[in-house]
């Protein structure tokens, strides 16, 4: 049976745009791709999440479904959610054609790609494989895709799947970094140093 899951949203506090703002994200980028504070959330109409000060809440509305994000959260509790395959986060928000398409990894760095200029979408997971169907259909819309994951073990298997499965080119962020993906290289070295960096990777 497919899983329901309902939010409760809550006013955005200034301490959580500082969350997001660390990453380059803005309040209107979060508007845009449906991210939201929660104050609960229910599975098949049983609660499973209160708001707490040291444990905030957060969604990420993916068409008609949610993925439920608490940073703060132990490692198996960070993540819930009832996306499928074909429920590609940032698909909602793309131009209906374009000459580059970055695919990443996470919602979050397609917010920070974003912010800089660029057309981002992601898996429903890391461990997902976007469906043969959504990346045909992609791939008639854009002229050119790049793949963007993580540097580290996981990422870097995910890219050799995707390229040789898909025939696209693949990007990393250079190792002198000592940082796995775009939104720590914000955070590291400020939007400016990152954007810069990344401008010149996708070159």
């Amino acid at each position: 049976n497919p899983t329901e899951i309902k939010v409760s949203r809550r006013p955005v506090s200034e301490k959580n745009l500082l969350f997001r703002k660390q990453f380059g994200i803005s309040k209107e980028t979060l508007e845009e791709y449906k991210v939201n504070a929660l104050s609960r959330f229910l599975v098949n109409g049983e609660v499973k999440g209160k708001h707490e000060s040291d444990n905030p809440i957060y969604s990420y509305k993916v068409f008609n479904k949610f993925k439920i994000y608490r940073p703060l959260a132990k490692k198996f509790d960070k993540w819930r959610g009832n996306l499928s395959n074909l429920d590609i986060q940032g698909y909602e928000q793309l131009s209906e054609n374009g000459n580059l398409l970055i695919l990443t990894k996470s919602l979050k760095d397609v917010m920070t790609l974003h912010e800089m200029g660029y057309e981002a979408i992601a898996p429903p997971s890391e461990s997902a494989i976007i469906s043969k169907i959504a990346m045909d259909t992609i791939k008639g819309r854009f002229k050119r895709i790049v793949i963007f994951y993580d540097r580290d073990k996981t990422g870097m298997q995910f890219t050799r799947k995707l390229a040789k499965e898909y025939d696209l080119d693949f990007i990393f962020i250079n190792k002198k970094h000592k940082t796995k993906d775009i939104s720590d290289l914000v955070k590291k070295a400020g939007h400016a140093k990152a954007a810069n960096n990344f401008e010149q990777i996708i070159n």
